[in-house]
């Protein structure tokens, strides 16, 4: 059970932040050399719908002169890249969680009591006789 989820889980997210890293440090030295640019926005920008016009003047303005547009939007891309690290970071919390319950629920199933009234229940419809309610007592809210 661990190798399947660390095969599906573990496993990709590890490589997709590996990745990122790598990419951030290329990008890290292509602006150390001067060599970072951003190339000039298709004439098709202009025409999405809403937004075009001005995802089309920014990008252009970008693509002459990255400096000053980073000095003119930095507060939006402030927030902007705040936005992205607590997406990031909620995202790997939420993965550490999960390990952690999967292993807390592993220890108890290895260490708990077997004498409890549920350990040899395999159905849904045994759970209250295991408890010896009757059954009458829980027919109307049963969904088995």
């Amino acid at each position: 059970m661990s190798s399947l989820f660390s095969l599906s889980v573990v496993i990709p997210i590890g490589l997709l932040i590996g990745s990122l890293v790598e990419e951030v440090k290329v990008l890290k030295e292509m602006h150390n050399a001067g060599t970072l640019t951003i190339p000039p926005p298709n004439e098709k920008v202009k025409e999405w719908p809403v937004v075009g016009n001005k995802i089309y003047g920014v990008w252009q303005a970008a693509s002459t002169n990255m400096e000053q547009t980073v000095i003119e939007y930095k507060e939006q891309l402030t927030d902007m890249g705040k936005t992205v690290v607590k997406g990031i970071l909620g995202s790997v919390s939420a993965i550490v969680q999960n390990i952690a319950h999967l292993l807390i629920a592993g220890i108890l199933l290895v260490f708990g009591e077997s004498e409890s009234p549920y350990a040899n229940c395999s159905e849904r419809s045994q759970v209250p006789v295991a408890m010896n309610l009757p059954m009458s007592l829980l027919r109307p809210w049963a969904v088995w």
